[in-house]
Parts: C-alpha cells; structure tokens; sequence
C-alpha cells in the first residue's frame, strides 16, 4: 500500500513493489487542502505502467468524494476506488457510495470501513458494488494486529454467495 499525502520519493516505492512481482499499488495523493494532488498523481501513475492502481481512502478526506471520483474517472490507469463514502452517518455514506458509482465511470468501487457480518447483506443490497474490503472484522478476535481468521472470512463469502 502507499499511501502519499503530500510529497516524496513515492516513485522509487512503486519501483520497488514493482520488482517485487506484485500486481498492483494503493495510493492517494492529497495536498495539504486535502484535495487531489493531479500533478502528484500523474507522477506517480508514470511510474505505475501494467500495474492496477486503487486510490485510497484518501479520498474520504476530500471536501466532496462525489466530485473527487468523478476527477478520478479521468484517469483510465485507475481500477479501483476505496471508500467508506466520506465522514459523517451512515446513511449519508451510503448515499455518497451510490453517486460515486453513477461518476465514476468503469472505476470500481470498493467499499471499506467497518464492515462486518451482521451489516454487509444490508450494504450490498442497497450499494451493489460487489466488491467489499474488511480489516477487523475477519481478524483473530477483531484484532488489527493478528491474523485472519478463515472461519469468520468464510462466513462472510458464504453470506454473500446467497
């Protein structure tokens, strides 16, 4: 994952995780009004070339992630976008998942933050996006640090799968 907010050598890092024989990276890049940094952005997706690129989170940190997806769909190099819908109630989130899909354009949207067994049928009926990010809530007793537990990932698949 990288994650640059602001400047640096990010470059070098995605050559590195390059040569490292992964598929892909994770990055955003916001300036210090946390608003997309285009500039630093085609920078780093000059080095990206063959690989999938998904911006982070970062974007919930945007003033509007509805306009910062629709910027975003620019950029054809952009697979995926990671997102919890920006800050405040979940309603209001979800209601910003939904009009970041309708501008995004072939721009996958996954959903992350706080997901979990007991509310992911409720999100996937109403947002459809089909792709779901989960931290916690599939780790050995809900730990950010410990492993994933493969009982609790595969509850969740099979909850799905229905």
């Amino acid at each position: 994952m990288l994650y640059a907010k602001g400047f640096g050598n990010h470059e070098k890092d995605i050559q590195i995780i390059r040569s490292l024989g992964a598929n892909g990276v994770v990055l955003g890049a916001l300036n210090e009004k946390n608003e997309i940094s285009r500039p630093y952005l085609e920078e780093l997706l000059s080095v990206c070339e063959g690989l999938e690129i998904t911006f982070h989170r970062a974007i919930d940190d945007t003033h509007d992630p509805v306009i910062s997806a629709e910027m975003l769909a620019q950029y054809p190099e952009i697979t995926t976008i990671l997102t919890s819908g920006g800050h405040g109630d979940f309603p209001s989130r979800m209601k910003t998942i939904q009009q970041m899909k309708r501008v995004c354009g072939d721009i996958a949207i996954l959903v992350g933050s706080g997901l979990n067994k007991d509310n992911i049928l409720s999100i996937h009926s109403e947002l459809h996006t089909g792709h779901y990010h989960f931290g916690t809530a599939v780790r050995k007793n809900n730990s950010i640090i410990e492993g994933v537990a493969l009982e609790k990932a595969k509850e969740i698949v099979n909850l799905l799968k229905k």
